[in-house]
């Protein structure tokens, strides 16, 4: 069953469509993985992985995605293969980026799939990735960094985004729709937005030099509670990293009602049990995956 909640901060104005959070879990061969309703309605493979389901040991336990994490490498092969079967794709189509917090963004095609699972790895870095080949799967590592999927429902591609606080800062949601339509004319109108887990306001404590970086790339910061808060008698703000996501993806022209948000802080005690964070943890445990890919699902 889907799990839907409708939740609006503050007074509604002009019109304004609520964060709308439409997910479930989806559980095969042990796996926890959620996924978002909307996309799966569509026909389009994707998951954000929980910490279950996998055979990392030790913190990493189990479903670790990260190479950089396990002591093992083989360990975090089978936990992606066992994504790969769990989601009813090829595992030699599986491709990763080299994630350097920035905004560019790689078009994933049949000569460069695979890359930094079952292929050798891009030499630049990348933050996300588009592609409108059926059975290509994106792929992208999260510790609390914001994981943003992306459909284009007339043009029939996809895009998988990470999306850390400098990323979020220069919009690197948009850039994957930037380049969308640059690469396969997607129209923003027509795209559907998934935002994942990640670190959320609560638990994002920045102080200032990260909070004028953000004000900076999103001047509303320093009004709109829903973004930022100032803590009292402290030079130090918490911020909501999703809905900073959400109002990149808003303002390049993509629809607030096409957006749904998870609404999952992965730092937060209460979800230690199924989501890695890496700052809970100070960058002592897991990595988990946001992944997606065209084509229809077989549950």
């Amino acid at each position: 069953m889907y799990k839907i909640r409708v939740f609006s901060r503050g007074a509604r104005k002009n019109g304004e469509v609520p964060t709308m959070y439409r997910y479930r879990y989806y559980d095969k061969y042990n796996m926890k993985l959620l996924i978002f309703e909307r996309l799966e309605n569509a026909g389009v493979k994707h998951c954000f992985t929980t910490r279950h389901g996998g055979v990392s040991s030790g913190a990493c336990g189990s479903l670790n995605m990260s190479r950089s994490r396990d002591s093992d490498v083989r360990n975090v092969e089978e936990n992606i293969r066992r994504l790969a079967e769990s989601l009813d794709v090829d595992y030699n189509k599986v491709t990763a980026v080299p994630q350097v917090h920035g905004c560019k963004i790689k078009a994933v095609d049949l000569k460069n799939c695979g890359a930094g699972v079952s292929k050798e790895s891009f030499g630049e870095g990348y933050d996300g990735m588009i592609t409108n080949i059926p059975g290509i799967t994106l792929m992208t590592l999260h510790g609390d960094c914001v994981p943003v999927f992306l459909y284009d429902c007339e043009k029939k591609a996809v895009g998988m985004v990470h999306s850390g606080w400098r990323g979020t800062a220069e919009r690197i949601a948009a850039c994957a729709v930037y380049a969308m339509s640059r690469e396969y004319g997607t129209d923003p109108a027509n795209v559907y937005a998934a935002i994942g887990p990640s670190i959320d306001k609560d638990c994002f404590e920045v102080d200032h030099p990260v909070y004028e970086k953000l004000l900076k790339a999103f001047p509303s910061v320093e009004y709109d509670r829903t973004l930022a808060e100032k803590q009292k008698n402290a030079e130090k703000w918490n911020i909501s990293l999703p809905e900073l996501a959400a109002r990149a993806l808003i303002e390049c022209g993509v629809k607030r009602e096409n957006i749904d948000i998870s609404g999952i802080c992965t730092c937060c005690a209460e979800n230690a049990g199924d989501y890695f964070s890496h700052r809970r943890s100070k960058g002592a445990d897991g990595i988990m995956a946001g992944a997606i890919c065209l084509g229809m699902r077989r549950v």
